[in-house]
């Protein structure tokens, strides 16, 4: 977790655990700038990477964002995510070099009720952009890069690092908890309007991470998510579209 630290300027941080990672997922998960936002970095190494908070520009060219906290994921290999008694709950990977055109991605088994979590976006192209998740099986997904609608969608290609996990309640093989579900919602974050949903968790997790996402685009309009975790045992999420809209 870095507390506050992220903003439009470049940050780097450092795993505390790790000096190996291959994969990286991260998560904005507060709602101290209410402009519409998304998170990039760069420069992911073994031990650390650069990130940055970046604003679309349908409705102005202002990009000074407010510090946010953010969450991430870093793991030193693809492959399971096991709970306490050794079981298969979710995994890791890479899809790479996606671009706007959808891309499949074969999961290592089925599972019930996947949620999956394949926000963070690379250095490449420095327009506004995020990953669009659709198509979600039982033992697969489709992602993208998709754009802003004043933008064109021909971004660079970026390898994306992707998190699947069953939806539940889990205690991972390292003792500690994951709650992974979804909710539905048409409430929009925003400036003008604030909405949110309240999602109240199964116990108060205290120093836990959030990561959301669309999960299928079923809005015909460029849809990211928002959520604002300061209290503890729940969280705020909602939909954030461009702001010219």
């Amino acid at each position: 977790i870095v507390e506050n630290a992220t903003t439009e300027q470049p940050f780097r941080a450092s795993f505390k655990y790790l000096d190996d990672a291959t994969a990286l997922v991260e998560s904005m998960w507060s709602f101290t700038g209410n402009d519409v936002a998304m998170l990039r970095y760069d420069d992911f190494t073994g031990s650390g990477f650069t990130t940055w908070v970046q604003e679309e520009q349908s409705l102005d060219q202002e990009l000074v964002h407010a510090g946010e906290d953010i969450a991430y994921f870093a793991a030193n290999a693809a492959g399971a995510i096991l709970d306490n008694a050794g079981d298969q709950v979710g995994e890791t990977g890479t899809a790479f070099t996606v671009t706007d055109l959808a891309q499949t991605v074969i999961l290592s088994r089925d599972y019930v009720d996947p949620v999956v979590i394949a926000k963070s976006v690379g250095p490449n192209g420095r327009a506004p952009v995020t990953v669009e998740i659709t198509d979600v099986q039982s033992d697969r997904f489709s992602l993208r890069l998709s754009t802003p609608d004043y933008l064109v969608d021909q971004h660079p290609p970026n390898d994306v690092h992707f998190i699947v996990m069953e939806k539940g309640l889990h205690t991972l093989a390292n003792g500690k908890a994951a709650e992974v579900g979804t909710v539905v919602t048409s409430k929009l974050m925003r400036s003008l309007s604030n909405a949110s949903e309240t999602v109240t968790l199964s116990k108060p997790f205290q120093g836990a991470s959030l990561f959301t996402q669309v999960q299928g685009q079923q809005s015909a309009h460029w849809t990211i998510t928002r959520a604002d975790a300061s209290t503890v045992g729940k969280f705020n999420v909602g939909l954030q579209v461009q702001e010219s809209d």
